[in-house]
């Protein structure tokens, strides 16, 4: 699953918080982790198509496909500014 990796002021971070990076706000405080649930809410809404849970439960193996999670707001905020500012998800 692709995420989003370049991250600065206005820019997604999605794929540095998906693999355990700690990043901080302006006011210090850490962006919460992405999770593969979350990852897998991103997919279905950023890329429908291409979005199928039977393959990617045969990708997973014996390892269950986790259980879709909500976004967090601030990530819902943040892609959409993301997006007002023309960035691609």
């Amino acid at each position: 699953m692709l995420l989003c990796f370049q991250w600065a002021e206005y820019r997604p971070r999605c794929h540095d918080l998906y693999h355990g990076a700690n990043i901080r706000r302006e006011d210090g405080t850490l962006w919460p982790q992405l999770t593969t649930g979350m990852c897998l809410v991103l997919k279905a809404e950023s890329d429908p198509e291409n979005y199928d849970p039977e393959w990617l439960q045969d990708l997973m193996g014996k390892r269950l496909l986790p259980e879709i999670e909500p976004l967090p707001e601030e990530f819902i905020r943040e892609r959409e500014r993301w997006q007002r500012i023309g960035g691609r998800i």
